[in-house]
């Protein structure tokens, strides 16, 4: 296997590590809302961190390796974070009028 084999499947392999956490990032945000509590490995914050400026979601670091991660890529790409780009924002669910047994809607 030549160097550019490796490489192709190295980038593949970058592709899908961020896809997975790009996806695992948003799940977390439809479930518990922002910001996104992370730690792990330092290859694993790294990828989180950079996801996250990337589309805008923020984040609460669960490690002081993820803190110091997390405020250098601030520090770096300067402080970017806003509402999340691929959301649109929380709306309250509009209220229903209840129809009881036996009873109209009064117009």
């Amino acid at each position: 296997m030549d160097i550019n084999q490796i490489h192709k499947k190295v980038s593949l392999l970058e592709g899908i590590c961020a896809e997975a956490v790009e996806i695992g990032l948003k799940a977390a945000v439809d479930r518990f809302g922002e910001p996104v509590r992370f730690q792990g490995n330092r290859a694993f914050l790294e990828e989180t961190v950079k996801v996250a400026l990337e589309h805008g979601i923020a984040l609460e670091p669960g490690s002081p390796m993820a803190r110091d991660i997390y405020e250098r890529a601030i520090a770096e790409r300067g402080n970017q974070l806003g509402p999340s780009k691929d959301r649109t924002p929380y709306r309250a669910p509009e209220k229903k009028q209840e129809v009881g047994k036996g009873k109209g809607l009064a117009l």
